[in-house]
């Protein structure tokens, strides 16, 4: 968050006073893919000192505890801080998505794959439908790097998702 890309989310968002809305959907695979991730540095770190320790002979070298949950929490915490979020802002992924989002994978609906998978991001799509119908104007900016899933081509939402817009 502290790249190119995000400092001009950043201004964008200031300059034309817009803010993030965050589907829980994305925010609870943040906080679990942040956990994994210092997770598997943590492991690597206690491996190397390890490693280094059985070589050493006259240093002696110190622990650390990291507390993974607190990191995770103090991380969400920085992020949300960062992207101006308001917890009230994370929009909560409703039961009510189930029917069609299983209709979608077993059809092979977009942003379901020919093999019937990625459901997040079906419940994702029902999320910013849920988020575009509240907005005023009935208009938002969907920021994803999933390509593949959501477009068709470089940047052009795909027909499919575009119909689910429509309706």
């Amino acid at each position: 968050m502290k790249s190119g890309r995000f400092a001009i989310l950043r201004d964008y968002l200031q300059k034309t006073q817009s803010k993030v809305i965050l589907p829980k959907i994305v925010y609870d695979e943040l906080e679990a893919t942040y956990e994994r991730h210092l997770s598997t540095l943590v492991n690597c770190f206690i491996r190397a000192k390890g490693s280094l320790a059985a070589v050493l002979s006259q240093t002696q070298l110190p622990d650390i505890n990291v507390s993974i949950m607190k990191e995770v929490a103090s991380y969400m915490t920085y992020m949300k801080s960062t992207l101006g979020v308001e917890d009230a802002e994370i929009f909560d992924y409703k039961e009510s998505y189930l029917h069609d989002v299983i209709e979608r994978a077993i059809h092979r609906k977009r942003p379901c794959t020919d093999r019937g998978e990625e459901i997040r991001d079906a419940i994702l799509w029902h999320c910013v439908l849920d988020i575009a119908n509240d907005a005023p104007d009935k208009t938002l900016i969907f920021i994803s790097e999933n390509k593949k899933q959501f477009t068709l081509g470089a940047d052009t939402l795909h027909p499919e998702l575009l119909e689910d817009c429509s309706k």
